[in-house]
Formats: C-alpha cells, structure tokens, sequence
C-alpha cells in the first residue's frame, strides 16, 4: 500500500544519496590521495625551489636560495630571480638598511632594484 511505497521512494532516496556521494568524496581525500577513476594517484607535495643571482659588474655572480643575513658588500649591475618564491634585497646586514621586494621572476635591473650594495637577502612568502 501507501506505506510500502513511502519506504520505497526512501530507500531510493537513499540510494541515490550514497551513489552521488560516493562520486564526490574520494576527490577531497584527506590521505594525500586523490580518487579519479579506479587508479589512486598520489598527490604531491609542491617545494618551492626559488632563487635570486646577484651579477656584478666584472661577471661574477652569487646565487641565494635561502636567508643570507650578511654578505660581503657586493656591488650588483642585476638581480635575476627564478623558480618560485619571493626575495627582499637589503642594502644593510640583518636585513635592514634599504631594500627591493623580489616578487616577479627575470631580471632586475640596479636602477630598478634602487641601490647596487646588497648586503644581506632574505626569502619571504609572496
């Protein structure tokens, strides 16, 4: 009767609510590993692996990829800042003095950067 068909029509309710959600959750897996298709894929850890080369005027060059609090007084015609990640140049050590937020990748010239000694570096989030 009535009754049967109510638990019917909840049962496919029912049925139809697990189907959906078993479609949807194992894309937001919380175990690194997301559901598409039948085959687990894993889901890799990004590494930010970001570095600035400091040019001076004879050619020489220093590469920086993490926090350098004093350098010795290097005069730089150009900064180039690669991979991700984003870096301050500071004109002092400790990181203080002036300083140019890095937070494009290419080349910067000294004229853009807004001084030519750079004595200390630092990796900052962009």
């Amino acid at each position: 009767g009535e009754e049967e068909q109510d638990t019917e029509q909840i049962e496919m309710k029912t049925y139809l609510l697990l189907f959906f959600s078993s479609m949807i959750l194992p894309l937001n897996s919380e175990h690194g590993i997301s559901m598409i298709g039948e085959t687990p894929t894993p889901v890799m850890d990004t590494v930010c692996e970001g570095s600035v080369t400091l040019y001076d005027s004879y050619g020489s060059h220093t590469v920086v990829t993490e926090d350098v609090n004093e350098m010795s007084a290097v005069v730089i015609e150009r900064a180039l800042m690669e991979g991700c990640g984003c870096f301050t140049l500071h004109s002092m050590t400790n990181f203080r003095g002036r300083n140019c937020f890095l937070r494009t990748t290419g080349e910067h010239s000294r004229v853009e950067i807004g001084f030519g000694r750079v004595r200390s570096v630092r990796r900052v989030d962009c």
